[in-house]
């Protein structure tokens, strides 16, 4: 006897003593009135335990995770970096001091462009040669390459030896400061001998010695000399220093020696000497513009003409009345145009000269030759008192 089980919900077989039957389950599909839930029909229709484990969404692999995860920390325990509580990982900030180890690879900066023995990582991410590549070492592990240049620095040491050959000068200093207890072999290319004083005034000295008899060199340069000069013959003496006392001469020398003016002007100390040729004495050629006591207008008051050349150093004016309310204004033209700028001689108000004025004149002419004409013009004069008595001085040296 066959039974089919494919629709019903159970079912009772019975048969006769020794009759056979078997059963036919087919899909047994369970009944909606049933208390499993769809998730249930779902899971027990799964064909097998792979299959129930993906319904269900865990350990698709089949490996036991009902034990806690730990980390192997290799040859460096204590690395913190990442965490393991339970199921979750927890990635921490790397700790450079306690979490690294070993050296970067170059090609992790800036993939090491320009990277190599003689270059650096500098922070602006790139690599580059330091400054001064090549300067001197402590150690003399490199050698210069170019001039050093230490700055506004001092190098010490015990010693400084030169090796420059002979041509070369091993110093070049710039400083004329006096250099404390600096001794040298030679002075000039000098020994000490050169300067001995002991043959003073001897045939074998070849420079004027101070303090004794000169001797009788064939030439020479000395100041402050003193002493006689009984073995000096035929030669030349010269000298820029002032004369401060009487100059004597006995034997050949008859003739003291040419000198300019002003060497004798200087030398000479009671007196000043003066040349009819280059050194006048100065003048002043005063004009006077009106009477004592007429008051002043405006215009030309006087045109003449220069009597002798001379070279203007200043000029000044006064007046015997005062100028008020207005400062009083003169100008002196030299054939037809003004000796001096918009700075004129100004008399100003209650004042009685030039000198006390706030401007004073500045001449852009000062050189007049024989028979140039001047005119001597107010352009102002004072508004309540106008002045009276006007003198203008041209001062200077005839030439």
């Amino acid at each position: 006897m066959t039974v089919e089980l494919s629709t019903l919900g159970s079912v009772i077989v019975t048969a006769a003593e020794g009759e056979g039957y078997s059963v036919n389950l087919g899909t047994f599909v369970v009944p909606a009135s049933t208390t499993i839930s769809a998730f249930g029909a779902t899971l027990v229709d799964d064909a097998s335990a792979s299959d129930a484990r993906t319904t269900l969404g865990v350990d698709a692999a089949g490996t036991d995770n009902s034990t806690d995860v730990t980390l192997v920390y290799g040859t460096s325990p204590g690395l913190n970096y990442i965490t393991l509580a339970g199921q979750a990982i927890t990635i921490n900030a790397v700790d450079l001091a306690a979490d690294v180890t070993g050296n970067l690879p170059v090609t992790n900066l800036n993939s090491g462009t320009s990277a190599s023995s003689s270059t650096f990582w500098r922070g602006d991410g790139t690599w580059a040669a330091p400054a001064g590549s090549g300067d001197l070492l402590a150690d003399g592990t490199v050698p210069l390459t170019a001039n050093w240049d230490v700055g506004a620095f001092t190098i010490t040491g015990t010693q400084f030896i030169s090796d420059i050959a002979t041509g070369t000068a091993p110093f070049v200093v710039a400083s004329t400061t006096v250099v404390t207890n600096l001794n040298a072999d030679q002075l000039d290319g000098n020994e000490a001998t050169a300067f001995a004083t002991a043959a003073q005034g001897s045939t074998a000295d070849t420079a004027l010695q101070p303090g004794g008899a000169l001797g009788t060199p064939s030439s020479g340069t000395a100041t402050n000399l003193t002493g006689t000069a009984s073995g000096l013959t035929a030669g030349t003496v010269t000298t820029n220093a002032n004369l401060t006392g009487h100059v004597t001469s006995t034997g050949n020398a008859t003739v003291l020696g040419s000198f300019t003016l002003a060497q004798l002007n200087t030398a000479v100390s009671d007196a000043t000497l003066v040349s009819t040729a280059t050194n006048k004495p100065t003048e002043s050629l005063i004009v006077a513009l009106g009477d004592e006591s007429t008051a002043l207008t405006t215009g030309t008051k006087v045109t003449l003409y220069a009597p002798y050349a001379m070279t203007l150093s200043d000029i000044k004016a006064s007046v015997v009345t005062a100028p008020t309310d207005a400062t009083l204004i003169i100008d002196v033209h030299l054939n037809g145009t003004t000796i001096m700028t918009t700075d004129k001689l100004d008399i100003e108000t209650g004042e009685f000269h030039t000198k006390d004025a706030a401007t004073q004149p500045a001449l852009t002419t000062t050189s007049i030759s024989e028979d140039d004409k001047l005119e001597f013009i107010v352009d102002q004069i004072g508004s309540t008192v106008a002045g009276a008595g006007p003198k203008v001085y041209l001062i200077g040296a005839i030439t």
